[in-house]
């Protein structure tokens, strides 16, 4: 199944079919800018993040599918919980050491 992405290049007004990798391609081309506080802001959106790297995190969660972009997985058992920031894994992970 393919799915498709609105608002992003030239193609702005027009929906078309894309595959997996032209949607992710598609979505990590979203514009973003430095934004007066020193983060980085998502044009599309207007989210803002601390890093590149997340920046391009959050872009991917703009295709319309539902693809896992979570970078840590806490392993204890009956958990599995996920997340895509190291500090809110580790805040999670100190929660399970009590």
């Amino acid at each position: 199944m393919l799915g498709t992405i609105e608002g992003i290049g030239a193609e702005a007004s027009q929906k078309k079919e894309l595959s997996l990798s032209e949607e992710l391609t598609e979505a990590l081309k979203i514009p973003s800018v430095k934004a007066e506080n020193g983060m980085i802001e998502c044009e599309l959106c207007k989210k803002q993040c601390k890093s590149e790297e997340e920046m391009e995190i959050h872009k991917l969660k703009h295709a319309t599918r539902d693809i896992p972009v979570y970078k840590f997985r806490c392993e204890y058992a009956d958990c599995g919980q996920t997340f895509n920031n190291s500090m809110a894994f580790e805040g999670h992970i100190n929660k399970h050491k009590g």
